[in-house]
């Protein structure tokens, strides 16, 4: 196709935008267009010191400028805008500079849609292997025997400082897609957090009557309920960086008798011994999945038999006496947490974090 006919069929093109909005084509009618400019391509659209917008501007009298996009992040887009005339003018010098540019106009695409927890592979979570010792930080305490970890010597953590800041850049800007609803429990989303930044998050819970989310933040830990508006769609590249803040629980430690939560004094002696330390964590197992009811019988899948009422294995892990059952699974959860055992290693002593809960009085040891 020559030039004539390419501008020609651009001059179509911006006549056929006007007509889907309702409008005939006149010179009072202002247009947008807008095209993907692939990275490499930018700076010759741009010019030395900006002079082949300069003279795009100049030839057409058209705005013209070059910015980011959230969902372009292999490429930047070249915004036109002007009367219909000035438009197929700027489009006909960069067709003729940019043979192999695409001029098709993406101004006012739908954005691309959310991705859900269920097209993320298992990579997406830094894991702990079983059995294996490592070394971590305390990112988030729920309570005393309930936590979100860091590997902070992970090859891949100290990327999660460089995903903050683009983060932060790109949620800044006002066009950023918001969740569609009603919205799927599960989708990982980005979530505002403190003095402007944007956080990776994951949907627990939607309440549709009061048009809010529950959250669990998946880098650094922690739950909140928040209003849906106030979240955005997460960018695929994103989520490239494996979620850093592992959720797990403390192993063989549970409330004292007639507790269903570990008392303040118990959290506030967890976060003393944990804050700011060099700890090591081991995986021991992790809580199943399921809890199953049978009448006034339980049975708790643990990584190993277990009954409630007396701490020793039983066949079958059948856990007698139903509300101490729930008690116990209040407490360990039923979602396949890793059970972990706690060390503290600043200084010369090391310190178990589990043992000294209960040898303080605060909490009770269970063996399986």
């Amino acid at each position: 196709m020559d030039f004539v006919s390419s501008g020609c069929a651009m001059k179509k093109a911006v006549t056929q935008q006007n007509t889907k909005t309702g409008r005939e084509t006149s010179k009072c009618d202002h247009v947008i267009w807008e095209i993907e400019v692939p990275k490499e391509l930018v700076g010759r659209l741009i010019g030395r010191q900006g002079k082949f917008m300069s003279f795009l501007r100049q030839r057409s009298g058209a705005k013209i400028y070059v910015s980011t996009r959230p969902y372009f992040h292999d490429s930047q887009v070249c915004h036109i805008e002007g009367f219909p005339l000035q438009v197929v003018k700027v489009l006909s010098l960069i067709g003729r500079k940019f043979k192999e540019l695409c001029l098709t106009n993406i101004h006012g695409l739908p954005p691309p849609a959310p991705l859900a927890l269920h097209s993320l592979l298992m990579t997406a979570w830094l894991l702990f292997r079983d059995g294996v010792t490592v070394e971590v930080v305390v990112a988030h305490q729920v309570d005393a025997g309930h936590m979100f970890l860091q590997q902070h010597t992970h090859p891949t953590f100290h990327v999660l400082r460089r995903l903050d800041q683009q983060m932060y850049v790109c949620y800044s800007q006002p066009e950023i897609p918001t969740l569609p609803t009603p919205v799927a429990v599960g989708i990982i989303c980005a979530a505002p957090g403190l003095d402007g930044a944007w956080l990776r998050a994951q949907v627990i819970s939607y309440f549709e009557e009061t048009s809010e989310v529950e959250l669990r933040y998946v880098d650094y830990g922690g739950y909140d309920k928040v209003k849906v508006d106030t979240l955005r769609q997460i960018r695929s590249d994103f989520l490239s960086l494996p979620f850093q803040g592992a959720e797990v629980l403390l192993d063989n430690v549970v409330p004292l008798p007639d507790e269903d939560h570990f008392s303040p004094e118990a959290d506030a002696a967890v976060d003393e011994m944990t804050r700011g330390a060099v700890l090591v964590a081991q995986v021991c197992g992790a809580v199943g999945k399921s809890l199953v009811a049978d009448g006034a019988a339980v049975t708790l899948c643990t990584p190993r038999p277990v009954c409630v009422k007396t701490a020793e294995p039983e066949p079958g892990s059948l856990a007698a006496g139903q509300g101490l059952a729930e008690k116990l699974c209040c407490c360990l959860g039923s979602t396949g947490l890793p059970l972990i055992q706690l060390w503290n290693l600043t200084g010369d002593e090391v310190v178990s974090i589990n043992r000294t809960l209960v040898e303080r009085g605060l909490a009770r040891w269970l063996d399986y």
